[in-house]
């Protein structure tokens, strides 16, 4: 047998060596050192936080110690906490967790300012619950963090000028049926005293703003705007609890339409004195004759009320008239609208009105339109019952007279309730109107005559026109039952109502819709209402200004306005009986100046009279003369379509006069884009005149006549023509190009 040997090996031993320990030892120490420092921040963080959390709440605990009033203003012996005492406080010390926290408040009192219609920070003035007002807390909480650092927390909140009382009301449930929402609102004529609330009972009121007057130059198409607001209260704010929008409208339309199921015709809405509001129209049968808006560049919601003015303001079908007050019988035929001619891309209003028939079925209207339910509707026309023309004071803050807004008001109740027991038989129809006032009160008027000493000395006029709407029988039957304070039968529930609460009327300032004259306009003369080229107001009317002549007798400043939709409208007449002069009503206020300074002068007069105009609002006529005498305003009248420039003059000597005309061209918008409408001026063919235009492309144009004699005595009678560019000058004028 064969042995083998075996081969003998060696292994090494198997562990760490002592360098390997070493630096393990050395990683596990700096693990464990971070370990730690990890736990000390987290130890420190959590500190931090409900440090930060205490803070919060300390300061949230200050805002509800801020808050927790009883009054708004403490009562007679009440010495707690108020929101009128509510002011800036501490530093207060607090401990929570060991640490030490010291609070401050910062209070801030905002008012509301009707200036700027912001909250204004930093009111000083005694407190008035008639302004709305809030005050602004902010709460800085401070503590000295565990690594030594300062730190803070800052709260802000707002705290109502409502006592919490008055707040936990709102979470009652209400017993009856539930109301509408609350609106209150600045009192309508707090800082605006062409603004004159009627008390009509019941702690309530009734005024109507200020109207927004606005003309297109484009056609002859006008509008009037303005609210009709019924408020509780007295206090600067008051609770509103109706607002009426109204407007009167003038437009250019087209007859020959008939109504339809898309297009259906409406009667006019009716004032209820049951409900105190419009209600909604009803529907015609279709084919009913509509007319159609002719629109050129009114805006959407003037183009929105022409085109109900046109379709619903006919007399076919509807019962009473939409028109009860006019007597059609002096129209001279047979039709039911006029208009004036159309002439290039406007109107001849100085051509005066024609028959619709005869200038292609365009006519003029002017409507009444009431919103009712969001839209606009037509309402049966207005009728003007009283006019008053009153002054400013020198300030414009107030008027001339004192308590005139008192007394207007008074007068107003008066007047309505006076018209009210003498309605005519046979209301309404043209020969039974509402009754005006037998007359005016001595105390809505100045005693004497406005004196002037110098000339450019100024006063401002405004006017006061009172209208009653239609009256329906169910509104009359309404006044009665609250007038006689019954509750019985068909009065059932209106007894408790006051009679004014139930009618429909409007006491508005007028001055910038009629015409303004001066009977001495070299002594003081008065400005109409100017509108910019795109027919918006832009100067207001009744503006009046002493000039270098002198007077010591007394002379009227008069406004002259038409008693119908026209004249709200602040526009042309829309037919015979529109435009016949029982149908204008004038007041005047009287004005004196005793030294004037136009010693060695003569007087005359410049007649400017109007063949032919193609826009409604003739630009501004100023006449003036040379240096060594004066210079007026001339104010163009609708009506008489001519002006009358008073003037001195230097007898046998050589004078010139000046008459500048501007704004004959405009620019309008035409389905959105603007239209320039080119124009020019033809006057007499004379060789006394001379002409410098200024015609650049641009609606600023302006025409500057000339006329010199030699010597200038007496009258002097000149013919304007304002016609499109392209349009021939009628015979016996020349035209005035560049």
């Amino acid at each position: 047998m064969k042995v083998t040997a075996m081969k003998k090996t060696h292994s090494r031993a198997a562990g760490f060596s002592l360098l390997e320990v070493m630096i393990a030892v050395v990683v596990l120490a700096f693990g464990l050192v971070s370990l730690a420092a990890l736990q000390g921040r987290l130890f420190q963080s959590g500190a931090e936080s409900k440090a930060r959390a205490a803070a919060t709440a300390i300061g949230q605990q200050v805002l509800e110690d801020a808050r927790s009033f009883a009054f708004v203003t403490p009562p007679t012996g009440y010495t707690g906490s108020t929101y009128v005492n509510l002011a800036s406080g501490g530093p207060w010390t607090f401990t929570a967790g060991g640490v030490e926290f010291t609070a401050t408040s910062t209070v801030t009192r905002y008012r509301y300012d009707q200036a700027s219609g912001q909250f204004v920070p930093g009111a000083t003035d005694a407190y008035s619950g008639g302004v709305p007002e809030f005050k602004k807390i902010n709460v800085s909480v401070g503590w000295t963090g565990s690594d030594g650092e300062d730190k803070t927390v800052l709260l802000t909140d707002s705290i109502a000028a409502v006592a919490p009382a008055d707040a936990a009301m709102l979470r009652q449930v209400p017993t009856e049926a539930s109301e509408g929402p609350k609106v209150h609102i600045l009192r309508p004529d707090i800082g605006n005293p062409q603004v004159v609330p009627i008390a009509i009972g019941n702690d309530q009121s009734a005024a109507s703003s200020n109207p927004k007057p606005q003309q297109f130059i484009e056609d002859i198409s006008a509008a009037t705007q303005f609210s009709v607001m019924t408020f509780t209260g007295s206090s600067d704010t008051v609770l509103l609890n109706r607002k009426l929008d109204v407007a009167a409208v003038s437009c250019v339309c087209q007859e020959g339409g008939s109504s339809s199921a898309a297009n259906p015709a409406y009667q006019p809405v009716v004032w209820s004195g049951r409900m105190q509001a419009y209600q909604e129209p009803q529907v015609l049968p279709e084919g009913t004759a509509i007319g159609t808006a002719v629109v050129s560049n009114q805006d959407s919601e003037i183009s929105t009320m022409c085109t109900v003015c046109c379709r619903d303001h006919h007399e076919a079908g509807r019962n009473p008239a939409v028109d009860p007050w006019r007597d059609r019988s002096q129209n001279d035929d047979s039709s039911e609208h006029y208009g004036y001619a159309k002439q290039g891309n406007s109107y001849n209003v100085g051509g005066g009105l024609k028959p619709a028939a005869e200038i292609g079925g365009y006519y003029v209207d002017a409507c009444q339109i009431i919103r009712v339910g969001g839209r606009p509707r037509l309402a049966r026309d207005l009728m003007q019952s009283h006019l008053l023309v009153t002054p400013l004071n020198s300030a414009k803050t107030g008027y001339e007279v004192g308590s005139f807004a008192t007394n207007y008001a008074t007068f107003v109740e008066q007047a309505i309730q006076d018209g009210m027991s003498n309605l005519p038989p046979g209301y309404p129809a043209p020969a039974a109107k509402f009754p005006a006032p037998a007359a005016t009160p001595s105390n809505l008027r100045t005693t004497d005559p406005i004196q002037f000493t110098a000339a450019g000395q100024q006063r401002n006029l405004v006017a006061f026109g009172l209208y009653m709407d239609y009256l329906s029988p169910e509104t009359r039957q309404v006044y009665d039952c609250a007038r006689n304070n019954d509750n019985s039968g068909d009065c059932s529930g209106l007894g408790d109502l006051e009679p004014l609460q139930v009618l429909p009327f409007y006491a508005v300032n007028v001055a910038n819709l009629g015409s303004w004259t001066s009977s001495q306009p070299l002594v003081s003369s008065v400005t109409n209402t100017i509108y910019s080229n795109q027919g918006l107001l832009q100067t207001d009317g009744g503006l009046v200004t002493a000039q270098r002549g002198s007077s010591a007798d007394a002379f009227p400043v008069t406004l002259s306005i038409n008693d119908s939709n026209s004249g709200l409208a602040g526009t042309a007449p829309i037919d015979r009986g529109d435009e016949a002069d029982s149908s204008y009503v004038a007041d005047a206020q009287d004005f004196r100046k005793a030294d004037g300074d136009a010693s060695g002068l003569s007087t005359a007069n410049l007649v400017v009279g109007v063949g032919q105009a193609s826009i409604l609002n003739l630009a501004t006529l100023l006449m003036t003369a040379d240096a060594a005498n004066t210079s007026a305003t001339c104010n163009y009248a609708k009506k008489t379509q001519q002006t009358t420039c008073a003037y001195f003059y230097v007898q046998g000597s050589t004078n010139t006069l000046i008459l500048t005309i501007t704004n004959y061209s405009t620019t309008a918008k035409v389905k959105g884009q603007p239209v320039f409408t080119d124009r020019k001026v033809c006057v007499d063919t004379d060789p006394r005149i001379s002409v410098a235009v200024a015609n650049d492309g641009t609606d600023s144009d302006t025409t500057t006549i000339t006329i010199t004699q030699t010597p200038l005595a007496g009258d002097y009678a000149l013919t304007l023509n304002i016609v499109d560019q392209d349009t021939t000058c009628p015979t016996g004028t020349t035209p005035l190009t560049p």
